[in-house]
């Protein structure tokens, strides 16, 4: 008897670390790398172009809150096991389509209910439920070809940024993108890979190849346009210390170029002056001859800059900042 239940503890084992053959499993290790390597880097990118945010778990230490992410992760993905191994039996499609959405509606029934007493049912059906339906299908489909393990290197990729003193800041528009679009690319990605029959795998699938090339060259695409000033928003480094507290030596800025009819004071905006741009904040918006005009001071100066700037000056309004993200180019440009 005893023999028995450790066979069986060792079958559990496998099939929930090795469900299938390695050269599939090693797909999914692959795509849950790739996969999780793109959140991070999208909610990275948004932190920058939309700002960041105190981490209001960060004075706990960074050990603490890695352990408070992670026993929840680890928790949900056991469960995924526990209902995706026994259902099985019925088939792959049906087991991980029924899991995915058991595990789905776990996870939003107390917004759901609380959405249904307030009569905004439809609403948190759209923002919340099926995001987290397409994240379930995903996080199934990597345990059912690769196991606990691709599921969990996919999440922990996803979850950096949560661990950081600041977090990215997030509107409406990103979190539906990181959220909702990006895993339903991974799907199509991992269903056109996983598709190829058996027969055809002996070396690797060309799909998949193309799509880790595109996967891995687009995003460096838009970085280097971004840091190239090529595209609406693009990134200065604060060489002075006019604008401290708020914006220290060495911060990278990230400037946006549209908006710039609406400027009010309060707002940070760069100017040209002289062959040099000056990131300052307006403290006034004059009209002269039908034109604005934007009196703009540091934060740390005791007194308004000597000129106005004209609109035809301004180059950008901030819209984010990234800590000591600048000394890098400030580095380059002074020769180490």
């Amino acid at each position: 008897m005893k023999k028995k239940k450790q066979r069986a503890g060792l079958a559990w084992f496998e099939q929930v670390f090795c469900p299938t053959t390695p050269k599939k499993r090693s797909s999914a290790v692959f795509w849950a790398a790739a996969f999780g390597g793109l959140t991070l880097l999208g909610s990275l990118l948004m932190g920058t172009f939309l700002g960041w945010t105190q981490n209001p778990g960060w004075p706990l230490a960074p050990l603490a809150l890695a352990g408070a992410a992670l026993w929840p992760l680890l928790v949900q993905e056991v469960l995924r096991a526990a209902v995706y191994l026994p259902l099985r039996r019925f088939g792959p499609w049906k087991a991980g389509a029924a899991a995915a959405l058991l595990l789905a509606a776990a996870q939003c029934l107390p917004g759901l209910a609380a959405a249904r007493a307030s009569g905004s049912l439809l609403p948190v059906l759209l923002e919340q439920g099926l995001p987290a339906l397409v994240q379930s299908t995903l996080l199934t489909a990597l345990l059912a070809v690769g196991g606990m393990l691709p599921a969990a290197e996919y999440r922990l990729l996803a979850l950096l940024p949560g661990l950081l003193p600041r977090v990215p800041a997030a509107n409406r528009f990103a979190q539906v993108f990181l959220s909702l679009l990006l895993p339903l690319l991974f799907l199509i990605a991992i269903s056109e890979d996983w598709s190829v029959p058996a027969e055809q795998q002996e070396t690797p699938a060309k799909g998949r190849r193309a799509l880790a090339w595109a996967a891995t060259a687009l995003p460096c695409l838009v970085l280097i346009a971004f840091f190239a000033g090529w595209l609406p928003a693009y990134p200065t480094a604060i060489a002075t210390g006019s604008m401290e507290p708020e914006i220290q030596i060495g911060d990278m800025v990230v400037m946006a170029r549209w908006g710039l009819a609406d400027i009010q004071p309060g707002d940070v905006i760069a100017v040209e002056r002289q062959g040099r741009t000056i990131v300052h904040r307006v403290v006034e918006v004059r009209q002269e001859a039908g034109e604005p005009l934007y009196v703009t001071q540091g934060d740390a100066n005791n007194a308004p800059d000597e000129e106005p700037a004209a609109q035809s000056q301004v180059e950008g309004r901030m819209i984010g900042s990234v800590p000591a993200l600048g000394r890098i180019s400030l580095w380059f440009h002074t020769g180490g």
